[in-house]
C-alpha cells in the first residue's frame, strides 16, 4: 500500500490534503465532540507528520494507512502485541533523529488497541433475525458515531491522562449501548457480551468477533489477508468446539477452511481474500463445503502452488496462495495459475517465480473455471489444451466402477507392529518392529500353532511385494484376521496361543473391537482371488496391481473386485501413461505425489471395448515375466492411446493395434497364454521382446513418432511429469 502511494502521489500532496480534509470534516459532523483547540492540534499533527524535515515521506503514508485502513485480529493476545510492535518499529524507522529535541525528535507512537484485537474470528454473535447490522436503533447509531470519534481521538492521544479519560469514555458508551440493545430486543447475554468486551485489556482474548462492534466496519472489508492455523480435527478435536453446528463444518476438514469461509462472509462485494495455506484443499474430501463456498461466492483470481517447496521452515507442509474476489457472478471465468516445478530452488529465487518469469522451474497458465462442472467435485487447474485432451477421454467413458460392492478399503490395523510410542508403554522386553496383529514367518513359527489356529492367519502383503506389474506371490507376513465378532473375548479362547500373543499387547491395542478384533477387518471377498490392488500414495506414478491369489492388505491399498470387466484389461488402462495424465489433472495430488483414493478411481473415464481385450493378454504377460517389462508397458500405453483417440491416431498413421494382434497371433499361435508352462511363457515373452524392441518394427517406428505426429494430444501426455 505504501508502494502504491509512492507511485500515484510521490510528493504526498494528495495524501496530505485528504487527511486534512478528513480531520476538518470530523469536527463538523452532527456528533462531533472535538473542541476548537483539539481540532487545531490535530491539523498541526497532520502537517508535522508530512514535514519532510522531521520525517521520511513514508512515515505519513504508514501512519494514516494504519489509522484508516488496517485492522488485525488473532485469538492469541501475544500475536496482537507482536503486530503492534512491528508497526511501531515500522513507524520509528521513518522518523528523523534530532539530538537537540526532546526524545530525539521521535514522535509519540499511536495507540493501536482498537486496531489490533484479540478475538476468536470463527465465533460471531447472535443477531436478531433479518437484522443486517448491530445498530439499527437511531439512538444506538448516535452512540456508535460518538464511539468512533472517541477512538479516532484516542489513536493519536499522547498523555496518560488523556488516554485514560478517553478509555473511560469508551467504556461508558459501550455500557450504554449494551443497555439500549437489550431494550431493542437483543438477548441480555449477547448485549452483556458486547458491552463487556474491553479492547484495552491487553491480556484478554474475546470469545467472539464482530467487525462492526470492534472496528466500526459494517459493510465488510475490501481485503482480508491471512495465514490461518492448519489443524485437522483428528489432530486436535478441541479447536472445533463451538463450530460443529455451523453450516461450514464437515468431517475430516482442516480448521483453515473454516477461516476462509468466514472471511468470505466478512468481505464486501468485490472484496479480495488472500490466504497462504495448505495446497490440498482442491481435492480433499473434507474440503467439499469450502470448495463449494469458493465456487458459489467468489471468483478465483490467482492460485500459486509452491508444491513441495517449504515456504515455512518450521512446518513440513505444502502450501499455496489463494487470491479470490467475492463475486457471485462467476458462472465461467479464467484465473492465473502458477506452480513451482523445481522444489530445490533457492528461497531468493521465489521472486522470479512470483513475477511469472518464464523458466523450466515454473509453470504459468490461464485456467478456465466452469462452476457447474466443479460443484461438489474436486477442483483442478489445467491449461485449455489439456482440458481438450481430458474432454476427449471423457467422451469415451462407457463403464463405471460401482462404489457399492466393487471397491473398498484395506484392513484398518492401528497396531500392526510395535512402534516407538507403543514401545514406551510396553517396556524393554519388546522391540520396535515386533508383530502385534501382523507377524513375520519367524514369529509364526515361534508360536508353534496347530492347523486350527493357523486358519486364523491370512497371507499379508505390502508395497514390497506389489507394485504395478511386479508381483511377488510369496508373502513375508501373516495377519491375525479377527473381525468384530472377536470383540467378545470368548471366541478367542479357541485360539489359545494367538490369544496369549495378543494378551501381551493389550496396553497398546486401541481397536474399536478390542480386546482381540481388528479395528476394521473388511469383507473378506475383497482379499480373495482375482482383484486389483490400488496403492493409495505413489511418489512417482500410480500403481494398480493385478493379483489373482488370496492377498490381505492394510489401508496402504484399496481393493477393487468386479466380474463386469476383465481386471487385467482394467489394470492395463489404469497403469497407462494416459491414466496417469488424467489422475494428475483430475485426480488428487499431494504436491508431486499421487493420492489415489476411492474418489479419483471412481472418476477415471473407463472405456470398455472388446477390440482392445488384447490389452489383458499383454498385462498377463507382464505379470508373468521375470525380466524387464518396460517394452510391454510401452505397448500397453500405445494401445490405450488408440483406445481413447482412435480416429486421431489412424489419421496420423500411428495406430498399432493391427500390428500387435498380428505379432501375438504369430508368436502364441492361438494358445491360451495362462495355460502355458512357465518355460513356455518365458519363451513367448522373449520372442515378443525381440519383435517389439526392433527399431525396424512398424510398431516401434510408429511409437517413436507419437510426439512428432501428435503434438496436440500424445506429446503433452508423454511429456507430462
Amino acid at each position: 500500500m505504501v508502494h502504491i502511494l509512492q507511485k500515484v502521489d510521490p510528493e504526498n500532496k494528495y495524501w496530505q490534503e485528504l487527511q486534512l480534509n478528513k480531520a476538518v470534516k470530523a469536527t463538523e459532523g452532527a456528533f462531533a465532540i472535538i473542541d476548537k483547540k483539539e481540532r487545531e492540534n490535530k491539523l498541526i499533527e497532520i502537517n508535522d507528520a508530512f514535514d519532510e524535515k522531521i520525517n521520511d515521506p513514508d512515515y505519513a503514508r504508514k501512519l494514516f494507512l494504519l489509522e484508516d485502513c488496517i485492522y488485525g485480529v488473532d485469538i492469541q493476545a501475544i500475536a496482537t502485541q507482536i503486530s503492534k510492535l512491528r508497526f511501531f518499529i515500522s513507524l520509528i524507522v521513518d522518523q528523523k533523529v534530532d539530538k537537540d529535541k526532546p526524545n530525539f525528535g521521535i514522535r509519540a507512537l499511536p495507540n493501536l488497541e482498537t486496531k489490533f484485537v484479540a478475538a476468536n474470528t470463527l465465533i460471531g454473535i447472535e443477531k436478531q433475525k433479518n437484522q443486517r447490522g448491530l445498530f439499527e436503533n437511531q439512538e444506538i447509531k448516535k452512540l456508535e458515531q460518538e464511539l468512533k470519534n472517541v477512538r479516532h481521538r484516542l489513536f493519536s492521544a499522547k498523555t496518560p491522562i488523556r488516554k485514560r479519560k478517553l478509555r473511560d469514555k469508551d467504556k461508558k458508551i459501550r455500557e450504554k449501548m449494551g443497555e439500549l440493545l437489550v431494550e431493542d430486543g437483543w438477548g441480555n447475554e449477547t448485549a452483556k457480551q458486547l458491552a463487556s468486551w474491553d479492547p484495552y485489556d491487553q491480556n484478554a482474548s474475546s470469545p467472539f468477533f464482530d467487525p462492526e462492534w470492534m472496528f466500526g466496519v459494517r459493510d465488510g472489508f475490501d481485503v482480508i489477508v491471512g495465514n490461518p492455523p492448519y489443524v485437522k480435527e483428528h489432530t486436535d478435536r478441541t479447536v472445533f468446539n463451538g463450530l460443529r453446528e455451523s453450516e461450514y463444518y464437515q468431517g475430516k476438514m482442516d480448521l483453515w477452511y473454516f477461516f476462509a469461509c468466514v472471511c468470505i462472509d466478512l468481505l464486501k462485494a468485490k472484496g479480495i481474500l488472500n490466504f497462504i495455506a495448505t495446497n490440498n484443499w482442491i481435492t480433499n474430501s473434507g474440503a467439499s463445503k469450502f470448495r463449494n463456498k469458493i465456487l458459489n461466492d467468489t471468483k478465483i483470481k490467482q492460485f500459486i502452488d509452491f508444491s513441495n517447496f517449504k515456504i515455512f521452515e518450521s512446518a513440513g507442509i505444502q502450501t499455496m496462495i489463494l487470491i479470490s474476489e467475492k463475486n457471485r457472478q462467476n458462472e465461467e471465468y479464467s484465473l492465473a495459475y502458477s506452480k513451482l516445478i523445481n522444489s530445490n530452488i533457492e528461497f531468493n529465487d521465489l521472486g522470479r517465480f512470483l513475477a511469472n518469469e518464464i523458466n523450466s522451474d515454473f509453470i504459468h497458465f490461464e485456467s478456465k473455471i466452469v462452476k457447474q462442472l466443479f460443484l461438489n467435485k474436486s477442483l483442478n487447474f489445467i491449461p485449455n489444451y489439456i482440458s481438450n485432451i481430458l474432454f476427449q477421454m471423457e467422451i469415451k467413458r462407457n463403464f463405471k466402477i460401482s462404489e457399492k460392492g466393487e471397491i473398498n478399503s484395506g484392513i484398518d490395523i492401528p497396531q500392526d507392529f510395535i512402534n516407538k510410542s507403543s514401545l514406551e508403554i510396553l517396556g524393554k522386553n519388546f522391540s520396535t518392529g515386533d508383530g502385534i496383529f501382523v507377524l513375520s514367518q519367524e514369529e509364526v513359527d515361534n508360536l508353534c500353532l496347530d492347523q486350527h489356529e493357523k486358519n486364523l492367519l491370512k497371507p499379508f502383503y505390502t508395497t514390497k511385494e506389489f507394485f504395478r506389474y511386479n508381483v511377488n506371490h510369496k508373502n513375508n507376513y501373516w495377519i491375525i484376521y479377527t473381525n468384530s465378532s472377536f470383540k467378545n473375548s470368548i471366541k478367542m479362547n479357541s485360539y489359545p496361543k494367538l490369544k496369549a500373543h495378543l494378551d501381551k499387547f493389550q496396553k497398546v491395542i486401541t481397536s474399536e473391537n478390542k480386546p482381540y478384533g481388528l479395528n476394521r477387518a473388511r469383507n473378506e471377498k475383497y482379499f480373495k482371488g482375482e482383484k486389483i490392488l490400488i496403492q493409495r500414495k505413489c511418489p512417482s506414478k500410480p500403481s494398480f496391481v493385478y493379483v489373482n491369489f488370496d492377498s490381505y492388505i492394510n489401508r496402504t491399498f484399496i481393493p477393487l473386485k468386479t466380474n463386469r470387466i476383465d481386471l487385467k484389461y482394467l489394470a492395463g488402462i489404469f497403469n497407462s501413461k494416459l491414466c496417469q495424465f488424467w489422475l494428475k489433472y483430475k485426480g488428487k495430488m499431494q504436491g508431486d505425489n499421487f493420492q489415489v483414493d476411492k474418489a479419483p478411481v471412481m472418476g477415471i473415464p473407463i472405456s470398455l471395448n472388446v477390440n482392445f481385450e488384447i490389452i489383458s493378454t499383454i498385462v498377463f504377460c507382464s505379470v508373468s515375466s521375470s525380466g524387464s517389462i518396460q517394452f510391454f508397458e510401452d505397448i500397453i500405453d500405445a494401445l490405450v492411446f488408440q483406445l481413447y483417440f482412435p480416429d486421431h491416431m489412424k489419421e496420423r498413421k500411428i495406430d498399432i493395434l493391427q500390428f500387435v494382434e498380428k505379432d501375438l497371433k504369430e508368436v502364441i499361435q492361438n494358445q491360451e497364454f495362462d495355460q502355458l508352462t512357465d518355460a513356455q511363457k518365458e519363451k513367448f515373452i522373449g520372442q515378443l521382446h525381440t519383435r517389439w524392441t526392433d527399431p525396424k518394427s512398424e510398431i516401434v517406428k510408429r511409437m517413436n513418432s507419437f510426439a512428432e505426429k501428435s503434438p496436440d494430444i500424445l506429446k503433452p501426455i508423454l511429456e507430462s511429469k
